[in-house]
Order: C-alpha cells, then structure tokens, then sequence
C-alpha cells in the first residue's frame, strides 16, 4: 500500500509554511524516501484546485476526489495550492502533511515539500473518495509494482476465436505471413483446435492463437474486451506493403485492418531496440515482415477501475491517457483502453478471448503471490506443457494471463517441423485417435491459395 502523509509517516523536510507575506521554513526533518509523491484534493466541487509543480500556479477547477499527479522535476520540489481552512468550511480544503494541518487564509498559499530520492514521471489520476481535505501520499518503489524488480516482459500471446480454422490458418500464415508453429488443441476443452501463429521460432512477443469452435458466430467487442492487436513493422515502405496486401485503413505511421472474422490489427511503424521477430514466407521480405506484437487495445466504461491493479500489482507504466508501457528487461509493449461502445460485447469468432504477458520462470510463482495478494483471484499455477499460466480478469474486465517464458513449442517436436502435426501434450496423447477424426482437417500453411 501507499505511505500517507496524514497517516503515521514523518513529516517531509523543508516543509514552507506561507501566510500572507510571510513564510517560515521549518526544521528539518527526516528526508521521506519515496519514488513520487501524489497530492489528494477532497471537498466541494467549487473548490477543486490542482498543482503545476514547476511554477507552483493555481490551475483551473477539476472535480474532486480526485489524486493529481506530480511529475518528477530536477528541483524534486512539489507545490501545492490550498484552499480556506477546513474548520471555517466544512466544504472547502486544507493541507495535511504529517500529523499536522495547514490551514490557509488565502487561496494563493502554498506548501512545498522537498523530495529525496528518484522522482518517477507519473502521467495519471486516480479518484479517491473521502473526507475533505488534501493529503500527499508517497508512494515507495514496492508499492507502485514497477522499479520493485519485478516486471513483465511485454505480451507472451494473444488468444482469440475462430469459426472456421481452414480460412484462419490461410490468412494468417499465406496472407499475414506468420508460421503456424504449434497445432494443438484447447486443454480445457480437448475437442478445440487450439492454434498458434509467430515468428520462424515461436518466440514469445510475436504468438497470436485461436480456439477454433466450428461455425461460431462472429462475435462484437464491448466493455472489458480488447478489440485491436497491435503488430510492429520497420518502415513506410512497409505500410505501403501491407496496404496493398491486405487493404485497410492508412493513418500517419500506421495501418488498420480486419481479419476475415472481423478481428481488428493494426500495424505501426516503431522504432525500439527489441529484437524483430519476423517469420520467414515466400512472399514476403524479411525488411517487409511483421515484427511481433507492439500492444492491444481494450474498451473500458471505467478506466480508473484499473489503475491500482495495473500500475501497483503488475507494475505496468502510465504513458498517457488511458494507456501504460509493460516492459522487462528484454522486451515490452502497450495496453491501453478506447471508450467502451455502448452495446454490449458478444463474445464470438473474431474476438479476443484474452490477453497474456511475459514472465520469466523463475518469477512465476512471485506474479501468482503478487495477484493473490492483491485479490485478484487469480486462477492456480497451471502447467500448459508448452509454459505455465495463472489467470485472472483486471478490474475492468479483461481476461489476463501471465505465461512463463519456456520451455517453449520445441518441448515435442523439432524446431524444423514446428506446426506440421497435431501435438498433444502427455496428458491428453491417449486421446490421438479421437481427436483426430473430429478435428478440422487443415490447408497446409504455405500451400496454394484457398478457393
């Protein structure tokens, strides 16, 4: 949890108490360590007031109850503009700092407390209900998840839905031109295809799968469900590729179009130091090739319902509105909420069935804790045999899973020959001869184009 400062916390150093022309500095107190501080505003909506913690100038009225960010500065200053005293207007506000109120005459007041330690840029809010007053809360590195050396690298896979697994397998391996590298089945529900598309090694970062249910219908993406997967690729010269391979929409670095189910991707030009990874096909130039996954995109009626569980449990990074970077040491992407549609989502062929982050082994167990501990309700350890998983839905609705990275597609069949036969894990090889003969037969993925 966040440390408050008006619950049993030292007082910041340097705090300068300002009345009228004069001000006073106070002695010095132990210096708070912490990665960022965050100010509180409660009371009357009239008397919302915000910060700019450069210039320490009274911004225009917010609504209240609402936590305003400080963004990191050199100075590590934060100035807060208060309101009269709350002992005069019960509707009006006060600072707190410590265990002492500060209480203005003078709109125009302000206090500052000086920070030690990083000062990490936060670009969000966060409401808060509660009582009147404004408090500033520091938040230390394990509380906020990132800079706790915990992190995940970026998207493992996304799974979505098809109704057809002869069609989806043309379009994404002949069309999209990604490598059908594990042909399996659902372990949930054995009679499913489950199949995966990625890189030439099936690299997590680059795995887009489909539980294949036979004629479903297409279905429509509302609140709590992504609605676009995000690809990376290298160039303009891309861009024109691909618009003229698959049609779409074109936007300044980016192109957006819709599988043959409705599924909606967009590809971006992006510059980043994570290794491509690009599949090999025919038709398609290595420099033309999709690069994995950048982000997804979700629809929320509610954004803020989320925060504390994606920026304090799974340590995403705020990166603008609505919209949060999770990266590792080795590679990352984004997730980030539209305004949800007002009619409700349908879950069908052409959806997104849920989305899966990177975690390497060795920190799995410490994600389930983690989830746990945060009341997610997350499912147990499951041992996929391909790499492990826990699920859970964040507060606004979407399907989470987070994956070890490893063992990896090769754990049953050669690298060569990835996709190329059914693969059935241990505990589901006495079910062969069944599954066999009720499964889709499939094209072969770099064959000739279907009628």
């Amino acid at each position: 949890m966040p440390y408050r400062a008006d619950l049993p916390l030292e007082r910041p150093a340097g705090l300068v108490h300002h009345t009228g022309a004069q001000s006073r500095q106070d002695e010095a107190a132990p210096l708070v360590e912490a990665e960022r501080f965050e100010v509180v505003v409660r009371g009357h909506e009239r008397d919302a007031v915000t910060i700019d913690h450069r210039s320490a100038q009274r911004v225009q009225k917010r609504r209240t109850d609402t936590a305003m960010p400080f963004e990191g500065c050199n100075e590590r200053e934060l100035a807060v503009l208060a309101l009269p005293p709350v002992r005069d207007d019960p509707d009006r506000a006060a600072v707190t700092l410590g265990d002492e109120t500060w209480q203005r005459e003078h709109v125009d007041q302000l206090a500052a407390a000086r920070l030690h330690g990083p000062a990490e840029r936060v670009l969000h809010k966060r409401l808060r209900p509660g009582s009147v007053g404004v408090s500033v809360i520091a938040h230390d590195h394990e509380a906020r998840g990132y800079g706790s050396g915990l992190e995940l690298e970026g998207l493992h896979h996304v799974t979505c839905i098809t109704g057809d697994a002869a069609q989806n397998v043309d379009f994404y391996t002949r069309v999209l031109g990604l490598r059908l590298v594990k042909k399996t089945v659902n372990q949930d529900d054995p009679t499913v295809y489950h199949l995966f598309y990625a890189d030439e090694r099936g690299s997590a970062g680059s795995d887009i799968t489909f539980f294949e249910y036979p004629n479903a219908a297409q279905g429509r993406p509302g609140d709590g469900m992504v609605h676009r997967v995000a690809w990376r690729i290298a160039s303009e010269d891309a861009l024109d590729f691909w618009q003229e391979r698959v049609g779409g929409e074109r936007g300044e670095g980016h192109l957006r179009f819709s599988d043959p189910e409705g599924l909606e991707h967009e590809l971006a030009v992006v510059e980043t130091t994570d290794t491509p990874l690009v599949a090999k096909h025919p038709e398609i130039p290595a420099e033309l090739a999709l690069q994995g996954f950048d982000g997804v995109r979700a629809y929320s009626a509610d954004p803020e319902t989320s925060l504390v569980a994606l920026e304090e449990t799974l340590a995403f990074r705020p990166d603008g509105k609505a919209t949060w970077q999770v990266r590792g040491a080795e590679r990352g992407g984004f997730y980030a909420y539209d305004p949800a549609p007002a009619a409700p989502g349908v879950m069908g062929a052409g959806t997104v069935h849920h989305v899966a982050w990177s975690s390497p082994m060795a920190e799995h167990e410490e994600w389930h804790r983690r989830v746990v501990h945060a009341g997610l309700r997350p499912s147990p350890v499951i041992d996929r045999f391909y790499f492990r998983s826990i699920y859970f839905r964040e507060p606004s609705g979407v399907l989470f899973e987070i994956a070890t990275l490893g063992p990896g597609f090769s754990a049953d069949e050669p690298q060569e020959s990835l996709g190329e036969a059914l693969s059935l894990p241990p505990a589901f090889e006495h079910l062969r001869d069944r599954l066999e003969s009720v499964l889709t037969p499939l094209p072969d993925p770099r064959g000739p184009v279907l009628p």
